[in-house]
């Protein structure tokens, strides 16, 4: 048995629905990716290349960003996984599911992921609502 590379992209555990609508699924079936990086870039002939790198997301997020009409400025790669993460912290995951998921090595990033969720899911004028 072959032992696995440290740095396995899938081996990290990417998570995705099991039914027919999944993205992540459907990617993973279309190019039969088994290792290494899960996004990758296509060449004009259809063949997929390497992983993507942060500055091609960041274009890519970019272009369709300003197509909806969103200042492109305000959004970057790095936008992606904040928002996964604060969002996640927003539904009560725990700072090690986050840490899972998105591969941070200390807590003090996703530390200030899950104080930026709670600040709305905690807001102490929400009781004006009942008022």
């Amino acid at each position: 048995m072959k032992p696995k590379p440290k740095n396995d992209d899938l081996v990290k555990g990417i998570i995705y629905t099991y039914n027919e609508y999944c993205p992540v699924k459907a990617w993973i079936e279309a190019t039969n990716i088994t290792s290494g990086a899960l996004f990758r870039s296509i060449d004009r002939h259809g063949n997929v290349k390497e992983r993507l790198g942060v500055k091609s997301i960041s274009l890519f997020l970019k272009k369709y960003v300003g197509a909806l009409g969103m200042n492109e400025n305000d959004f970057a790669a790095y936008s992606l996984r904040s928002g996964l993460s604060t969002s996640a912290a927003m539904m009560g995951m725990t700072e090690i599911a986050i840490m899972k998921q998105t591969g941070h090595k200390t807590r003090e990033m996703v530390d200030r992921y899950v104080q930026a969720g709670l600040r709305y899911k905690n807001n102490a004028s929400s009781i004006l609502k009942h008022l």
